[in-house]
């Protein structure tokens, strides 16, 4: 029996990815299809914002909203990695120097969390009109068994253009971990043994591969294209 606390999330969850444009995921794109919510686990202590309110407890998925981001004053400047592409081939992150990168950690059978921010991501590009081209979408997996370039390619393309998909391994993710405040878990939570249960924060990353903003989720296309616009318009 699902609790009420559930069917509500649901319902809500269903009503907004189903939305018009402009409110929601365009139609066509990804559909809730697990059982349960995720219950984040805490950031690592090496985060600076291991503190932040995007730790969500279980049953919390909402639509986006204005919530407050933080800023990375001074930017830190992050380690390079490179992992297999959605585009074809392997993908470093200093190959992405020159655009901003606005960055997200999840899979592609996640039900709640990661549909709900690519679709915001996806309005992000929108609203940028012409510049939408000059920023980098980028989804890297937590669940490398399964999502394999190619299919992380299928799965983006929900979104429409300009998304990547880059195919997380476990030592890689491990090492990078504590500059994102990055956790995951296989199996045993809430979104049951096949599942993933991972942190939900967004990464705005500058051109030159320093991270400037941490974004909770829930976070509103609006609040990621004022960032990203500030960012088009620095000096290189």
């Amino acid at each position: 029996m699902k609790s009420s606390c559930y069917r509500s999330q649901s319902a809500k969850v269903h009503e907004w990815l189903k939305a018009p444009r402009g409110i929601g995921l365009r139609r066509g794109g990804p559909r809730l299809v697990g059982r349960r919510w995720v219950a984040v686990v805490g950031a690592r202590r090496a985060a600076p914002w291991r503190a932040a309110p995007w730790l969500l407890g279980a049953c919390a998925v909402t639509g986006p909203s204005s919530t407050t981001p933080t800023k990375i004053d001074p930017p830190t400047v992050l380690s390079d990695f490179t992992l297999p592409a959605s585009t074809g081939g392997e993908l470093s992150l200093r190959d992405l120097h020159g655009q901003p990168v606005l960055l997200y950690f999840g899979y592609t059978r996640c039900p709640d969390y990661c549909p709900i921010t690519l679709g915001e991501f996806r309005r992000v590009r929108d609203e940028l009109g012409p510049d939408g081209v000059r920023v980098h979408f980028v989804l890297i997996s937590v669940d490398p068994a399964n999502d394999t370039p190619d299919v992380l390619a299928a799965y983006l393309r929900n979104f429409g253009e300009g998304f990547i998909g880059l195919q997380g391994d476990d030592a890689t993710l491990r090492r990078i971990s504590k500059e994102y405040g990055l956790t995951y878990r296989h199996g045993g939570g809430h979104h049951g043994n096949s599942g993933v249960d991972h942190s939900t924060a967004s990464y705005l990353i500058d051109q030159k591969g320093r991270l400037r903003v941490v974004y909770q989720y829930g976070t509103a296309a609006s609040v990621y294209v004022n960032d990203i616009r500030a960012l088009l318009s620095e000096q290189p």
